[in-house]
């Protein structure tokens, strides 16, 4: 009777010590995963991406006028 309980005070301490390993375990995931997702914001940061930016569709068209107002105004200019 006495061993049986000496048994179940082990394995229940041994339950607990595992217990415990695993929440030690959890916070330093936590911790490490927290590190690494701010490592990864700023290393994002520092590579800006070489897509262009986009231009709408209205922009692009007061583009196109200016663009050929002046080549109008330089074809008026070189003929005179």
């Amino acid at each position: 009777m006495r061993l049986a309980r000496v048994l179940i005070n082990t394995i229940q301490c041994a339950n607990s010590v595992v217990r415990l390993r695993e929440s030690v375990l959890n916070r330093r995931k936590k911790i490490i995963k927290k590190l690494q997702k701010k490592d990864k914001k700023a290393n994002a940061k520092l590579h800006k991406s070489s897509k262009p930016v986009y231009v709408s569709k209205a922009e692009r068209e007061k583009l196109a006028e200016q663009t050929e107002s002046v080549q109008r105004d330089k074809e008026q200019l070189d003929s005179e």
